[in-house]
């Protein structure tokens, strides 16, 4: 029909396709496992014959130093007048009394300063917990430096604890739901492990992670097993093709990831030149209005119809010079993998594993979606949804689509006579997406296909992913207002539901400050909200808690992940306040320059979400961090006046900060810790210190920790996911009904039988036992050390 877009197939493409025959592609799983881990073996030997093998090591000598220095530096120079004895008044009037401590002191007691001149652990004196520690957030320079090193010594201490870490960082239901820092830690196992890392690519994407808690008496396992019935994983398909692109780009190391997966890879300049491409300069829209009078007068004088033929031409001279330029963008792009996939043995291995993967789990979706049943139609995995579209940014970058045709569409089955090999690989790609991603998207109900379509009354909303709803909610209201929000109406009278149970609180606090006065945003925040936090609630309970929430200056960061470190105290603060029970729970403590206690639900009285966010945003702020000032001049004189039995006091405060403390005026110890001196207040008082939780938040995370790993009644957390709360509960997942170790404590007096009563007393947590019970879960049993 005249003036309808000619549909066209992968056929007609000038996309370049082709990738060179590997014989090792349609191998027998166990065939192909032995002939890519010999290849990466001798590749890797080769490799480790040019290492240096002191390198790390006095790259990590050196940065643990010079982070101090740097801390002390800064805070000695932004404070300078120019005058030592000015400075040098300044500098005793701010710490009256107290003795002067040198780097080299503070080095040798394993202490640093935070950015506000508070003292602190260098280290945990642990690898494994400084890894567990560092393995979030940003993945800056500075953290990439002392990460490689750390993952080398974690490594050396316990391989398998290491690599269940690793896979802790990136779980969504159970870890941190970290994505870059993962992909830099298999990165590292890239260089250093290269088959354990293939060995346990599966373990991201297979469901592993039941829903409800359950526990597995039968401990001798086999790997299907492990599979649960309708159960989550660690990731998603999506993570297998990111890593791709960065091992297409010569970026899966230590390196930030997101420099390629945010950016578009450009055609060099001298490929452009090679192929004679001229760039015309954009042509500019035309401002009658600033023209002088002559100018206007001889312009209106040219024939309107003559004004648009030119510019017709302008924009097709553009349109092709636009062609060129992708075509060059595509051509460069295919000569690099086409060498890499030649010359790099780990980057063919991982290709074809991943292709392997997808290849396989859509053959399974396929026979399901042909077997058509209810039960069938729910078994069917989201590998389609995930899959490579072809042409678009994974394909591009990888060629994946390609070998995944050729998997699902061997030559002898498709190939016609006369088909030269980039014949058939078109051939395959176009069945691939009409057989097996076409049918497969329809039945998953992909949201993107209805969008893309323009079909907005053919959404269900209640089966929008959590994702795909936090993404798509403004679109959604734009689109088609009247029935969304009769769709969130209906959420909030309880008649639909709402996905939100992967979301994080940080992200969800960040869109309510900065979309206040919106219906939509409104009704849907509050929804997705109330499905996060019966996610958590379902997985177990929580008692004697209360969140202490740092909402001083140093926490107004640039966002990271959708939040800053602000929003994120404040959103997995809301989150542990309602969850606890009573009588803690619906409380929180914010601190600053002073600590104030908030009351989010008050006389049974529920406050919606963005209810909660604004009384939290409403509280005195300031610009100081003073830590100490919670438990000195809050808690403790608290319990002392009203004389509060030990028995009664809370027992768990989690403290959600970037750990930037205030110094601690006044206290005779240079070298005491925060937590030194707030256990010392404590026992003053005749109290217990309560478990101290210190939820990191800061980006940098280098060269210190609050506490060290055998410090009891202590444990280091980060990240913004409410997902490892779920450690600390009852009942949960973690909990897998066994009596942890306890202490044997005397007690006083004889028992009836005149035999000395000895009672029982649970053993304390530490950073390190933390660390353990956060990888002890059942869905990490799987993973396994291969080289």
């Amino acid at each position: 029909m005249e003036g309808q877009k000619t549909k066209t197939t992968s056929m007609d493409s000038s996309f370049p396709v082709l990738l060179p025959e590997d014989p090792t592609l349609h191998l027998e799983p166990a065939e192909f496992r032995k002939r890519i881990f010999a290849s990466v073996a001798k590749e890797a030997k080769g490799k480790e014959n040019s290492k240096t093998t002191d390198s790390n090591s006095a790259l990590f000598a050196q940065t643990v130093p010079k982070a101090t220095e740097a801390i002390s530096a800064a805070q000695s120079s932004h404070d300078s007048s120019g005058n030592a004895f000015v400075d040098a008044l300044v500098q005793e009037a701010r710490n009256p009394g107290t003795q002067k401590v040198s780097l080299e002191e503070l080095e040798a007691k394993n202490l640093a300063h935070t950015d506000n001149a508070g003292v602190t652990h260098a280290s945990t004196e642990s690898h494994l917990v400084d890894l567990f520690h560092t393995l979030d957030g940003e993945p800056n320079e500075e953290k990439l430096a002392i990460l490689e090193p750390l993952l080398e010594k974690a490594w050396a201490d316990d391989a398998l604890v290491t690599l269940k870490i690793i896979w802790n960082c990136r779980s969504i239901h159970l870890g941190k739901g970290e994505r870059s820092m993962f992909y830099v830690a298999l990165g590292w196992l890239k260089n250093n492990h290269p088959q354990t890392l293939l060995t346990n690519l599966p373990w991201i994407t297979r469901g592993v992670i039941e829903k409800t808690p359950v526990v597995i008496e039968n401990q001798t396992l086999g790997v299907d097993d492990y599979e649960v019935v309708h159960g989550v994983s660690h990731g998603y398909w999506k993570d297998l093709l990111n890593l791709l692109a960065l091992s297409a780009n010569d970026q899966l190391g230590m390196k930030n990831p997101e420099s390629v997966l945010k950016n578009r890879t450009k055609a060099p300049q001298e490929t452009l030149e090679k192929l004679d491409i001229e760039l015309p300069l954009r042509a500019k829209k035309i401002k009658v209005s600033a023209m002088d009078v002559n100018e206007k007068r001889a312009y209106l004088e040219i024939p309107r119809e003559d004004r648009m033929k030119e510019t017709h031409k302008i924009i097709s001279v553009q349109r092709e010079a636009s062609k060129k330029r992708k075509r060059a963008r595509e051509t460069s792009h295919h000569e690099k993998l086409w060498k890499k996939f030649e010359s790099d043995s780990f980057h063919r291995a991982l290709h074809n594993t991943i292709a392997r993967m997808f290849a396989d789990q859509l053959r399974k979706d396929k026979i399901l979606l042909e077997g058509g049943s209810k039960q069938q139609m729910k078994e069917i995995s989201l590998c389609a949804k995930w899959a490579p579209s072809l042409e678009r940014f994974h394909d591009k970058q990888t060629l994946i689509a390609t070998t995944i045709a050729e998997l699902l569409f061997p030559a002898e089955d498709i190939k016609k006579e006369g088909d030269t090999r980039e014949t058939y690989l078109k051939r395959a790609r176009e069945q691939y997406r009409a057989s097996f991603l076409s049918p497969l998207r329809k039945a998953l109900q992909v949201v993107e296909r209805d969008i893309s379509a323009n079909n907005f009354t053919n959404l269900k909303y209640a089966q929008v992913p959590s994702l795909a709803m936090d993404l798509y909610k403004k679109l959604f209201a734009k689109k088609d207002h009247d029935n969304f929000l009769k769709y969130l109406l209906d959420v909030q009278a309880g008649k639909q539901t709402i996905s939100g149970s992967v979301l994080m609180p940080g992200p969800l606090v960040h869109q309510w400050i900065h979309s206040r006065n919106d219906e939509i945003a409104r009704l849907t925040l509050n929804s997705q909200w109330e499905t996060l936090i019966q996610r958590i609630k379902d997985s177990g309970s929580l008692s004697d808690s209360i969140a202490v929430c740092d909402v001083s200056g140093s926490m107004m960061s640039l966002p990271v992940n959708g939040a800053t470190m602000y929003e994120n105290a404040i959103g997995l603060s809301l989150v542990l306040s309602t969850v606890t029970k009573a009588p803690f729970g619906g409380k929180m403590i914010t601190f600053s320059e002073s600590p104030r206690i908030v009351t989010i639900n008050k006389d049974g009285n529920k406050s919606s979400f963005v209810e909660q966010v604004d009384k939290v945003q409403n509280m005195p702020a300031g610009f100081n961090t003073d830590f100490l000032a919670v438990f000195t001049k809050a808690i403790l004189p608290l319990a002392i006046k009203n004389e509060v039995k030990p028995e009664d006091m809370v027992k768990r405060v989690f403290v959600f900060s970037d750990m930037q403390f205030d110094e601690a005026r006044g206290n005779s110890d240079p070298w005491a810790t925060h937590y030194q001196i707030i256990e010392k207040e404590y026992k003053a008082a005749g109290y217990e210190v309560p478990e101290l939780i210190f939820w990191d938040l800061s980006q940098r995370k280098t060269g210190s920790a609050p506490v060290t790993q055998d410090i009891p009644g202590t444990a280091l957390v980060g990240g913004q996911s409410q997902a490892m709360l779920k450690v600390f509960l009852e009942g949960g997942s973690f909990d897998d009904g066994e009596a942890e170790e306890e202490d044997e404590v005397e007690g006083e007096g004889e028992g009836s039988d005149g035999f000395e009563v000895i009672q029982k007393k649970k053993k304390a947590i530490t950073p390190l036992s933390l660390v353990m019970k956060a990888i002890k879960h059942q869905a990490y049993d799987m993973l396994k050390v291969v080289d």
